[in-house]
């Protein structure tokens, strides 16, 4: 059976503004994300057709989850939570220049362990893990729809 599947990252929250690593971090949407998010559920066709909504349990994806799916029951997935971004956590560019920790993370495409954090890979592996399941979930339960409401970092992986 195929399922249609929408992938949708969080509205914007200060520190997506200021360009700061926003992992574990608990952060509400900005007046510009719930904006955000109110006008791309306008613009998308067939989410009212969304039959499983899953979501991060961050609070930025819970909030925008409910801003598309006001009557929908939301399922948390905890291995979406974006990656942890640990010393960098909070940072951007411009504090963590000149860092050598940063930059070997950076060198390595991301791949690295971060100080006090993750490394890409588990990242990676945990939010595909996290995604397959969901499948089998949104499959048994005969689901022809489902939405995943996540971080950028959650998509790409």
């Amino acid at each position: 059976m195929k399922i249609k599947c929408y992938l949708i990252r969080h509205g914007q929250t200060p520190a997506n503004r200021r360009h700061s690593y926003l992992g574990w971090t608990e952060e509400a949407l900005s007046a510009e994300g719930r904006m955000q998010i109110e006008s791309s559920k306008e613009k998308m066709t067939g989410l009212a057709q969304t039959e499983i909504v899953f979501t991060s349990p961050m609070q930025r994806c819970r909030e925008s989850a409910q801003i598309l799916f006001p009557d929908r029951e939301k399922i948390e997935i905890p291995e979406w939570k974006e990656m942890n971004f640990g010393a960098f956590e909070g940072k951007n560019y411009e504090q963590l220049n000149g860092n050598p920790q940063y930059q070997a993370w950076i060198d390595s495409g991301g791949q690295l362990m971060v100080p006090n954090g993750e490394s890409g890979a588990g990242f990676r592996h945990r939010c595909c893990r996290a995604y397959e399941q969901c499948v089998r979930d949104a499959q048994e339960k005969g689901a022809q729809r489902i939405a995943i409401v996540c971080h950028g970092g959650t998509i790409m992986s």
